[in-house]
């Protein structure tokens, strides 16, 4: 049994419409080792993956040597929540960064995958077809985050949530709405949603407690009203059945290295206020930015 994530980031398309990207590569990375370090740590496979020879160990790809094509996506979506036989992971998270698609013609929602050519009728993966895979799916705890534009297409599907299962739990986060774009932070190290997200998860925030999908989705909402509030996405979140647990760490524990960015407890903007030479400004001034 166990819990599975299948970490999707898809950064290079050969489309022209479609310009590559960056940040996809760094948030799924940041993503996956968030999730491999949890106290309960969930089974990584990152696709694509790429060596990390600095680190003896494997990281998200950047490059087109392997790209994320619609078959590829396709087979790696039902291995992980319509696997044949009978072992599987009874909780397993879907992570998505790239580019999403929205066609006005059918007004369906798609991820854009490597080989996407809206001029050629290839889409890339209809969010409606996701939608079915997991309504038949076996795994009863399914977690499904989707950092792209149209992404709240899936949550719009009627059968997001497939009748009252029972014994399912589901929880869905979309970067925007599904006609919306989704955006990346201006600094250009994270996506707006995968930000919040990396915020909510650190276990640091709440020592000996654990942050499951209901805790994590009520901060990723406040905090992207209260703190990203300048850009024009509005992320939706809809969970169905028991609250699933995500991360955690003991009460004083500080094992976690290098999560200290994450901290959201104090605010780093000052508006027009100049920052002097105290602890607290020293902690969040980084210098001038051009």
């Amino acid at each position: 049994m166990g819990r599975s994530a299948l970490i999707v980031d898809i950064n290079t398309y050969s489309y022209h419409g479609l310009k590559n990207l960056d940040t996809p590569a760094r948030d799924a990375e940041a993503i996956a080792q968030q999730l491999e370090s949890s106290f309960s740590p969930f089974r990584v496979k990152r696709l694509p993956e790429v060596q990390d020879k600095a680190n003896d160990g494997l990281k998200t790809g950047k490059t087109d040597r392997s790209p994320v094509t619609l078959r590829r996506l396709q087979e790696a979506l039902v291995r992980y929540f319509n696997p044949r036989g009978e072992t599987y992971s009874d909780t397993v998270l879907f992570y998505f960064s790239g580019h999403g698609l929205y066609d006005d013609l059918t007004g369906k929602s798609y991820l854009a995958t490597s080989d996407t050519n809206p001029e050629e009728n290839k889409w890339g993966y209809p969010l409606t077809d996701f939608s079915a895979l997991l309504r038949d799916s076996p795994v009863k705890r399914q977690i499904i985050w989707l950092d792209c534009c149209h992404s709240g297409g899936l949550i719009a599907v009627k059968d997001a949530n497939p009748g009252e299962q029972s014994g399912y739990s589901r929880c869905f986060v979309a970067a925007s709405q599904e006609i919306e774009s989704a955006y990346e932070l201006t600094s250009g190290s994270y996506g707006v949603l995968t930000d919040g997200l990396l915020q909510g998860l650190n276990p640091e925030r709440v020592p000996g407690q654990w942050i499951d999908t209901l805790s994590l989705c009520a901060f990723v909402n406040q905090y992207l009203k209260n703190i990203r509030k300048t850009y024009p996405q509005r992320s939706l979140f809809l969970n169905v059945g028991e609250p699933i647990e995500l991360t955690y760490i003991t009460a004083g524990s500080t094992s976690l290295e290098g999560l200290t960015e994450l901290q959201v407890d104090v605010c780093p903007y000052r508006a027009l206020n100049a920052f002097d030479f105290t602890p607290e400004d020293v902690e969040v001034f980084l210098g001038a930015q051009h």
